[in-house]
């Protein structure tokens, strides 16, 4: 491996440990978070086109990377986290050392061939204190209400309550929609620990989860770009700081349908059925981001089996509204249309035409989207980047952006970025065995 390969390696990595930090800092902050947004949909694109094989020239894609990492020292500049701060400083002085080696006249960095067995470790150890960060906060008290509710929930169905109609929820900014507001399959996945354990067994659980994601991500970008794309998403995934806490110390729940959609982004190429399946289940879980994998993982072929998977993935949704049809829709469906538009949105405070167009505008991109899938067959790469392009619209033009929804787009873009620096360093040694 090159010094300029590990270098820019390093920055891309580093942007990306300084936008999910920045994301945090700014989480009230809608513009700022906007503003990211957008970088990380440009980002997006860059590498889906790289890694597919088409480059853009290296001026721009000097001047893309540039921009970027500038948006992202200002905003590092302004946070008010001396913490990230440092971190990055430390991000940028990392990824110069390896120039500053070669500058010193150090041009292939000794070791680095044996990049498999290194990046192995590094995962090992990534991994070792992810499950040192799970536990320290496996008995933290303030754990937020999306787990504090799940948990209530299933103690009232074991009760034999319906959760949808039950007072689980109160809240005096929304009286009228007492009920839970997640569906069945949230309460299915943390059910078998959380019912006995409380908040102890949710923590544990998103830990089982959270190891299930790790492993969709590696084998999906092996699938992509081979054994080192594998450990370079799976080290991007481990490495943040930022989700661990969301994960574990305030117990988010949304690992539950992000799973089944980074397993069913494998499938969509070769077992249709069951990558319906997986989508239905995730998005009778939760209605986002399931809804918007279910449209990039459209094929043209096999269409039916991929329908009647969905269908029967969300039969259980199906049984809790027929349970108390009323209620399902009052929590579930119209709560989620009543929303008002908070501050970590860009749109807070504008005039309603504002949100208005950028809602028209992002149907119309879905739509194209959705031409798109019905004329064309992209391969995984591509619906990796469609799914983070489409979260990021979601988010852009949605009510809120809160730091919770992280956890949709993060998997895919491990993913991207993992094969994206494999494809570098690949493109660098064939550069250097040319040059040899």
């Amino acid at each position: 491996m090159t010094a300029r390969s590990l270098s820019l390696g390093l920055l891309l990595f580093g942007m990306l440990w300084i936008a999910i930090a920045l994301m945090q800092d700014f989480d009230l902050e809608g513009g700022a978070k906007a503003i990211m947004l957008i970088g990380l949909g440009l980002a997006t694109a860059g590498a889906t086109l790289t890694v597919e094989g088409h480059r853009l020239p290296l001026r721009r894609e000097r001047i893309l990377v540039g921009g970027l990492a500038l948006v992202l020292a200002v905003f590092a500049a302004l946070t008010p986290s001396r913490l990230t701060m440092a971190e990055a400083v430390a991000a940028v002085g990392l990824a110069a050392a390896p120039l500053m080696l070669r500058a010193a006249g150090v041009r292939n960095l000794a070791g680095l061939g044996r990049l498999p067995a290194i990046l192995t470790a590094v995962c090992v150890a990534l991994a070792l204190n992810r499950l040192r960060m799970a536990l320290a906060f496996l008995h933290a008290p303030d754990m937020e209400d999306i787990g504090r509710t799940t948990i209530a929930a299933i103690h009232a169905v074991f009760a034999g309550q319906n959760p949808y109609a039950a007072p689980i929820d109160l809240h005096p900014e929304y009286p009228d929609f007492p009920g839970y507001k997640y569906l069945p399959m949230m309460m299915a996945a943390y059910a078998p620990l959380a019912a006995a354990l409380g908040e102890t067994g949710l923590r544990l659980m998103n830990l089982a989860l959270d190891a299930g994601v790790s492993a969709a991500v590696f084998l999906s970008a092996r699938r992509i770009g081979g054994q080192v794309a594998g450990l370079l998403a799976l080290a991007a995934w481990l490495m943040l700081p930022v989700l661990p806490r969301d994960i574990y110390k305030h117990g988010v729940t949304d690992l539950a349908p992000a799973l089944p959609l980074v397993i069913a982004l494998m499938l969509a190429e070769t077992r249709l059925g069951r990558a319906g399946l997986l989508i239905g289940l995730s998005v009778a879980a939760k209605l986002f981001p399931g809804l918007l994998m279910a449209l990039c993982g459209l094929r043209r072929r096999h269409i039916g089996f991929y329908f009647l998977g969905g269908i029967a993935g969300i039969l259980p949704a199906v049984a809790f509204y027929l349970w108390g049809p009323a209620d399902f829709t009052r929590n579930v469906f119209l709560f989620i249309l009543s929303r008002p538009i908070d501050i970590t949105s860009w749109m807070h405070g504008l005039p309603s035409i504002v949100p208005t167009l950028a809602k028209l505008t992002y149907f119309l991109f879905l739509l194209s989207v959705l031409v798109y899938l019905v004329l064309r067959t992209p391969g995984l790469v591509r619906r990796c980047g469609l799914i983070v392009l489409c979260v990021v619209g979601a988010l852009l033009t949605g009510p809120d952006a809160h730091n919770n929804y992280m956890i949709w787009w993060v998997p895919f873009f491990c993913i991207l970025l993992g094969a994206l620096v494999s494809a570098i360093i690949a493109a660098e040694q064939r550069l250097t065995g040319e040059h040899a």
